[in-house]
């Protein structure tokens, strides 16, 4: 059998039709069969629950749908059992498999344990075992309950959520699709995982997907970690804000942004950081600090751009240069680390400062091993200054 929600004064109007049609042919043909007894017995019954057999009607293998003003559907239901309550405009359905339109086609197939109609259609809820499958692009939302308003093209999902695609798994307590804008909002402790390498994972109080876009994005604390083929963490980066691009892997931290690498040992920090996961590659768009070797050389610039594939970091404007273990130091505009082989080349107003004999060298360029103390000034009119030690 097929029903249709009509969206009229009197929500619900076919089945309420029905109902009285049923009502008055099960009350004849039971005063026509049944006992004097038994039929005095029914009436005692009826009058004392005459609202709840007058406002129920139960139907089996039923189709349910609504269509909007200009006839094109927002929704269909097929399921084993409905039951229509009059008196609260609402009808529920056990085990409900169902479409949910967009101007007239399918977009999203629905499955769960049994479904709530309100509102003479305008609000659809399934609850437990729920899956909905976006029949455009194959992402899957499961969740315990959801709730599709089909006015506002918006569906929400509560309760043990998590939503798949072929490339990202997210999961948190709650999330609500915006249809039309391809925007899934995810709340509760949300967590996004990448399905192919390299994989990474991504943790915030809220999450926002943008589907078409493939990005994943937060405006609160963001944790990033790396991870190997065996889960284990090998990186990680925490900002507080901050986004994933996830078709090219790239993840743009804002606001005291932090990168933690493994090897080379390295933390990088600014308020705007670029993390290539492809490429393995950070690129710092604000002033930066990098600590290398357990803290033993620490340098800083207005901004940088960090080759970790080659272990080559670029500094550039305002660079400062400082060896932990003799507190030498060098300031130049621009400078390039060579991690692996511990060396540097600065260029650009080059000042270097060690403590141990005390001496300050300034020249145009310096090439060499900060913390060895060995180097080599050039590029044009070096000046050297030895500081005795009893000054």
């Amino acid at each position: 059998m097929n029903l249709t929600f009509l969206r009229t004064r009197s929500p619900f109007k076919v089945l309420a039709t029905a109902l009285v049609l049923t009502a008055l042919l099960s009350n004849v043909t039971g005063c026509r069969n049944r006992p004097a007894a038994d039929q005095q017995l029914d009436t005692e019954e009826e009058q004392q629950e005459p609202q709840k057999r007058s406002s129920e009607l139960v139907l089996n293998e039923v189709t349910l749908e609504q269509p909007d003003e200009n006839g094109n559907l927002l929704w269909r239901v097929v399921a084993q059992e409905a039951t229509y309550d009059e008196q609260k405009q609402r009808a529920e359905v056990q085990n409900p498999k169902g479409q949910l339109y967009r101007d007239g086609k399918p977009i999203y197939e629905i499955t769960g344990d049994r479904g709530e109609i309100y509102q003479d259609g305008q609000r659809l809820v399934v609850i437990g075992n729920v899956n909905v499958k976006d029949l455009r692009n194959g992402a899957i939302l499961k969740g315990d309950e959801m709730t599709w308003l089909p006015q506002d093209s918006q569906l929400t999902i509560k309760g043990k959520l998590t939503g798949t695609n072929p490339k990202v798994q997210i999961t948190g307590e709650e999330a609500t699709l915006y249809e039309q804008e391809q925007r899934l909002v995810v709340t509760g402790t949300a967590i996004a995982v990448t399905t192919r390498s390299p994989k990474y994972k991504l943790q915030a109080d809220d999450l926002v997907w943008l589907l078409d876009q493939e990005i994943v994005s937060t405006d609160k604390p963001l944790q990033i970690q790396r991870l190997n083929s065996k889960g284990e963490v090998t990186d990680r980066a925490t900002s507080n804000s901050g986004l994933m691009r996830v078709e090219e892997n790239i993840a743009e931290l804002r606001d005291n942004a932090v990168v933690t690498l493994r090897s080379p040992d390295t933390q990088v920090t600014s308020d705007l950081l670029i993390w290539d996961l492809n490429q393995n590659r950070v690129n710092a768009k604000a002033p930066v600090q990098v600590q290398l070797r357990d803290n033993r050389i620490k340098l800083a610039s207005n901004s940088g751009d960090f080759d970790l594939e080659n272990e080559l970091f670029y500094f550039y404007g305002n660079v400062q240069a400082e060896a932990q273990r003799d507190r030498s130091r060098l300031t130049s505009d621009s400078l390039i680390f060579n991690a692996d082989a511990n060396t540097l080349i600065a260029e650009g107003n080059v000042n270097y400062q060690q403590q141990d004999p005390k001496m300050t060298v300034t020249g145009p360029r310096l090439d060499g091993m900060l913390e060895d103390e060995h180097f080599v000034m050039s590029g044009g009119r070096v000046v050297t200054e030895i500081i005795p030690d009893d000054l």
